[in-house]
């Protein structure tokens, strides 16, 4: 499977759309860190003061409000295979290795790895940016750290594991639908799980709720209750996760597949 798995990485970074998302999310947190310099209206500060790291995950956070990752995963994913599919590339894979769970599992991790690389560079791209326009503004502790900063590293951690299921749901629709239709139905659930997070009898067991932080992080006055929370939070996302993977793994193992 490394071989498999070393190829599909390869395939994602050599994609455009993939090194363009990646270099305007970095852009961003520079562009962000420039307007805050420059006490544009575009982008306000205001609240308590912040380290470097604390500053560069709440711009992470407000990339992930405006839904940037969710939307360009969908995007990696559903060209990921269900572009595959419809171009007769899979059937291609199958010829070197009839082991179907392999290439399932090089591409969900070859994903992943992606994913982690975004989330690398666009919280360093925000440390850098606050280095070079915020270090001495008013709102900076000129710390790199801070205080309390697990609690803002809490946010890049569940989102990894939200991206991640997302990414397993794209790939289950792409097993059924061609391209545009997997976005759409995946963009859509998005949406329908973000209504549902309204209604408090079941808001608790929908992913987007569980994995924000900013939504139920406030309840918990110690580091010791909150992170119980988020490991909890985590294990449910693990577990649907694992239930959607288990899912694809079993039908694309019966699935008839066209040349």
């Amino acid at each position: 499977m490394e071989r498999f798995y070393y190829i599909e990485v390869y395939k994602l970074f050599k994609r455009k759309d993939v090194f363009w998302s990646l270099l305007i999310s970095v852009f961003l947190l520079l562009l962000f860190g420039l307007l805050a310099k420059t006490g544009s209206d575009i982008l306000t500060i205001r609240g308590e003061k912040f380290s470097a790291i604390q500053y560069a995950i709440m711009m992470f956070g407000f990339l992930k409000t405006l839904f940037f990752f969710c939307f360009i995963f969908i995007i990696f994913t559903s060209s990921t295979f269900a572009g595959e599919l419809e171009k007769g590339n899979l059937s291609l894979l199958l010829v070197r290795s009839e082991n179907r769970v392999k290439i399932i599992l090089s591409k969900v991790l070859a994903l992943l790895t992606v994913l982690m690389v975004f989330i690398f560079f666009v919280i360093f791209s925000g440390i850098i940016s606050y280095y070079i326009f915020l270090y001495n503004i008013k709102f900076a502790t000129n710390e790199f750290l801070g205080k309390e900063y697990l609690r803002f590293l809490y946010m890049p951690l569940l989102s990894i594991f939200e991206i991640a299921l997302l990414i397993m749901i794209t790939m289950l629709l792409s097993l059924f639908f061609g391209v545009y239709k997997t976005n759409l139905l995946s963009i859509g659930l998005i949406i329908l799980m973000k209504v549902l997070e309204k209604v408090d009898k079941i808001k608790v067991f929908i992913p987007t709720y569980l994995a924000d932080i900013n939504a139920w992080g406030n309840i918990y006055k110690t580091e010791h209750e909150l992170l119980i929370k988020v490991m909890q939070n985590i294990g449910f996302l693990s577990i649907y996760i694992a239930i959607v993977l288990i899912v694809t793994l079993c039908y694309f193992s019966k699935m008839e597949i066209k040349n």
